[in-house]
């Protein structure tokens, strides 16, 4: 009888983990943030006009609003925006300044962009945290007029991101272009691993089956 013996190691080093933040101002997005290769959110197709709590996401979950938002089109709704984007942006309201962004688990990067509404520049803010003690700001002028702003977030040494806050001074805005990677949780690690020695020893079992026949 053969024995089956799997050891599986991996470990998330958290000593020096942090969250980093970068400022790309009206360009186009990168195609990667930090370490990590972003993948755009696609076309929401539900109507325009309305509210909604959450947008789902490309890779896993969705990105949970914590007020609802209302779904609009930049050139429909929405009249500007930046570096000809066209797409869905989320609405707060005139009358709201503050929204939070609740992320999938496993989240390690994510952007977006802001333009705030009726004023002509305005000074908005987003703080990322992990859920524990790590988080870190952003603060940058934007102009109402096609002056939507770009705001990265990402993790270090393993670490995720939780949720994102996002503040206005002055007036309602815009959160829209959203991109986001995320890293397997260490559940799906470890079954991963798991799976791949299981079947590694299957098929050895099998060509040793094949030479004491």
């Amino acid at each position: 009888m053969i024995g089956l013996v799997i050891i599986i190691t991996g470990s998330i080093s958290i000593a020096n983990a942090e969250l980093q933040s970068v400022i790309g101002g009206t360009g186009a997005p990168s195609s990667a943030l930090g370490p990590y290769t972003m993948t755009p959110f696609e076309d929401d197709l539900r109507l325009c006009s309305l509210k909604y709590s959450y947008v789902k996401s490309p890779v896993s979950g969705s990105v949970y609003f914590d007020l609802p938002l209302e779904h609009q089109e930049v050139l429909k709704e929405w009249l500007t925006w930046s570096h000809n984007y066209t797409g869905d942006v989320y609405w707060t309201g005139n009358d709201e300044h503050l929204v939070s962004l609740i992320l999938p688990a496993g989240t390690s990067a994510f952007y977006f962009y802001v333009q705030p509404n009726n004023i002509p520049v305005d000074t908005i803010s987003a703080i990322a945290f992990d859920g524990f003690n790590c988080r870190t700001k952003l603060s940058q002028e934007v102009t109402s007029i096609s002056g939507a702003c770009y705001y990265g977030f990402y993790g270090t040494d393993g670490t995720c991101i939780e949720s994102i806050s996002i503040y206005s001074e002055s007036a309602g805005f815009a959160i829209g272009e959203f991109g986001i990677a995320v890293i397997p949780s260490p559940c799906a690690f470890v079954l991963v691993n798991l799976g791949l020695c299981v079947v590694l020893e299957l098929q050895r079992r099998k060509i040793f089956d094949k030479k004491i026949m």
